[in-house]
């Protein structure tokens, strides 16, 4: 990646004072980022953003490479340019090299690896983990209850866990997935405690879907509970209208524990 920056500079420019240069404003921008705490920015980028970015940075890398592997020159100033050559010159490849790179999986394994990566994590991403909670009369812990439908439940309450980070792509699915479940739980609860805690993270969309979910159990006349610990998302939420009607009244907790212990305690549970 430095080689094609360098790729643009002047004629006559000397590459090495040329690297230089750059190596050292790249890092004087890092330190003054760092010094300016800027760090924060990166939470208005979405996650699959950053995938595509780091992906398109391994794929380039891999499809730059792939000419010195196959033991072929592989010209052009583009990523696409430079795939084509080499593959226009399979002709031309230096079996031995071949043979040791694909002995060493070089050639199957980075490209592939990448791709099972982004899939696996679209797919889980799109489709994150999301299941209604019941407590285990022994230890005492919330888990799975479709896995354990012998455990406890409350009365009247309606506890469900999502296991992902939030973004544009999957919060509103996340959103109708969970009121999904609340419809079809028998006998219907009058309250919904949300287990946030497994969520890492969230951007502007989910915010904004999480405003519009508040507002939907609202209608239904589903009492909302939340459980809540991870920074990121308390410090996005911390300033929405939903955050502020359900602090004022209680509803916001670090822990299921907790939010359990309070909706017992301000007698919703009913006799």
């Amino acid at each position: 990646m430095t080689a094609t920056a360098l790729a643009t500079t002047p004629p006559g420019t000397s590459p090495m004072t040329a690297a230089a240069t750059l190596a050292v404003l790249t890092g004087v921008i890092l330190l003054i980022a760092g010094f300016l705490r800027l760090g924060f920015l990166a939470d208005f980028i979405s996650d699959p953003v950053m995938t595509g970015l780091k992906s398109g940075i391994g794929l380039t890398i891999a499809a730059g490479r792939l000419g010195t592997v196959i033991g072929v020159r592989a010209e052009g100033d583009k990523v696409v340019d430079r795939l084509l050559s080499a593959l226009g010159r399979l002709d031309d490849a230096h079996l031995p090299t071949v043979l040791v790179a694909v002995g060493f999986g070089i050639m199957q394994s980075v490209p592939a690896a990448v791709l099972i990566s982004i899939l696996l994590l679209l797919h889980h991403m799109d489709n994150p983990a999301i299941y209604p909670l019941g407590r285990d009369p022994a230890s005492g812990v919330y888990r799975d209850l479709k896995r354990h439908p012998s455990d406890e439940t409350e009365p009247g309450l309606l506890i469900v866990r999502v296991e992902s980070r939030l973004y544009f792509a999957n919060a509103r699915r996340v959103a109708e997935r969970v009121t999904a479940l609340v419809e079809a739980a028998t006998p219907r609860p009058h309250a919904l405690l949300l287990d946030l805690t497994g969520v890492p993270g969230m951007d502007l969309t989910a915010v904004s879907a999480a405003e519009e979910f508040h507002g939907t159990m609202e209608q239904r006349g589903v009492d909302l509970w939340v459980a809540l610990d991870s920074r990121q998302p308390v410090e996005m939420l911390r300033h929405t209208g939903t955050w502020e009607r359900l602090s004022g009244r209680g509803r916001l907790h670090p822990a299921v524990e907790a939010a359990v212990a309070a909706y017992r305690a301000s007698g919703s549970s009913g006799p």
